[in-house]
């Protein structure tokens, strides 16, 4: 993609309007243009026809939201997707997302969040305003209880963990999910893995491996 501008976009597909306008007044806020799907046009289409487009905003009640083939389309695209939706809407697609490294947001307990992550998208090299005051790295809560790591360097990394993949006991595979869709994995012994300090995660994050897409 070429560099963001105020003119890209953020393709909205939402299964009730009034939410899809709520969401889009947030998109509007960042000086990015919300995009909807035309009437009865396939969100695939939809995402190939909108351009230049910034991400890809998905109501967790439908069909795109555990959609791999959708996401997959996105991603070769290096577009962002997102998911929005009521708190119980966003719980049931929780397991989908948290494997595939989508950001969720609970509506309208996470609308600041969700907010912040548009400006982000807008300025990825910059922090979001209400930000400027805390340059240092640090961790904090997201709004649905995900652990969240601030780099201090302009990122932060959204970070889960599950059991590694060869089944080891001792093991766990760690995820650094940026806002920009960056995807990191690095192991990390179960004695360590309570440890949530900054120090702790700034030297996992260091050696943690990219994924590519």
């Amino acid at each position: 993609m070429n560099p963001i501008r105020a003119d890209h976009k953020v393709l909205i597909i939402a299964s009730d309007p009034l939410l899809g306008a709520l969401v889009g007044s947030l998109v509007e806020a960042t000086r990015l243009q919300a995009a909807f799907p035309r009437e009865n046009e396939r969100p695939e289409d939809a995402l190939a026809r909108v351009r230049p487009l910034a991400a890809i905003l998905v109501d967790a009640i439908t069909s795109e939201s555990e959609s791999d083939l959708f996401l997959a389309r996105a991603r070769r695209r290096r577009i962002l997707v997102l998911m929005f939706g009521s708190a119980d809407s966003v719980g049931q697609r929780a397991a989908w997302a948290t494997a595939r490294h989508v950001p969720m947001f609970a509506i309208p307990a996470d609308v600041h969040a969700l907010q912040a992550a548009l400006e982000r998208v807008l300025s990825p090299g910059k922090p979001s305003p209400r930000g400027t005051e805390r340059r240092t790295a640090h961790t904090e809560r997201a709004p649905n209880g995900t652990l969240i790591f601030d780099d201090g360097k302009g990122t932060r990394w959204s970070v889960y963990d599950r059991r590694a993949a060869d089944r080891r006991q001792d093991v766990i595979d760690r995820s650094f999910v940026s806002d920009r869709g960056e995807v990191r994995h690095c192991d990390v012994p179960l004695a360590d893995a309570e440890s949530i300090s900054v120090a702790e995660l700034s030297r996992q994050l260091a050696r943690a491996t990219t994924v590519a897409e």
